[in-house]
């Protein structure tokens, strides 16, 4: 399972607030398929880096560990960090996991089975977009679950590139998407029709929160100033023709 950053109380100060020590650590699978948490790497409790840009880091640090080119270009900060924490990692000896075999085995390929493809490359740029807008936090600040938080952002990047009904929709991340997966869902029930009518209900109930906050996201990752644009919308004419005669346009 992939590596995540947390924060865990440390001490309580004389006023009778927590004060916070935070982890890089990473999700394991007991043989009895519970999860527990392995720690990686102590970050302190001077560790400062804003949370909604955690998983960009966690995200430029595997890249690092794995060799693995990055299609995004980071910030410098968030670059430097990952390459310190990198470098910490490999000192400690830790080494990213893979299931590659060193020994050859025959296959009889005329025994090979599979199941029809499924598109992951969008969605995770799109994935990677409302990421950077912290729009799953953001959705748990308005204390909607976590499990509800990713299913409205499979919406979300459902209708970003496969507009349709809720039942299209459903049928979409489960026949051609690997969305869910990609969100680590896929090991839960699968979404009924009626969730995502409920899902859909529960984005309206918050549009106006969403939108502020979006907005407010967006112009502080591109330092966009806010604008007002008027459209006049008073030019409109009418054409037709009356006993016989041409009436132009005005």
């Amino acid at each position: 399972m992939s590596m995540f950053i947390k924060a865990v109380v440390s001490y309580t100060n004389k006023k009778g607030q927590p004060q916070y020590a935070y982890q890089l650590v990473q999700g394991i699978r007991t043989p009895d398929n519970k999860v527990r948490h392995k720690l990686l790497l102590s970050l302190g409790t001077k560790w400062s880096l804003p949370k909604p840009q955690w998983p960009i880091l966690v995200e430029r640090i595997e890249d690092i560990l794995s060799g693995q080119n990055s299609l995004f270009e980071y910030d410098a900060e968030i670059d430097r960090q990952a390459r310190q924490i990198a470098e910490s990692l490999r000192q400690r000896g830790w080494s990213a996991p893979t299931d590659v075999q060193t020994n050859l085995q025959t296959v009889d390929l005329d025994s090979i089975e599979h199941e029809p493809p499924r598109s992951s490359g969008a969605e995770r740029i799109c994935l990677h977009a409302l990421r950077q807008l912290d729009f799953i936090n953001l959705l748990e600040s308005l204390n909607v679950s976590n499990k509800d938080a990713a299913l409205c952002a499979a919406v979300v990047i459902a209708r970003m590139l496969h507009p349709g009904s809720e039942r299209e929709t459903l049928r979409w991340m489960l026949e051609d998407s690997a969305i869910l997966e990609i969100l680590e869902l896929h090991d839960q029930l699968p979404p009924s029709l009626d969730k995502l009518y409920r899902l859909n209900d529960l984005l309206w109930k918050h549009r106006v929160a969403l939108q502020r906050a979006l907005f407010e996201r967006e112009r502080d990752l591109f330092s966009i100033a806010a604008t007002v644009v008027f459209y006049d919308l008073t030019n409109v004419h009418y054409h037709g023709r009356a006993d016989g005669e041409l009436v132009l346009p005005r």
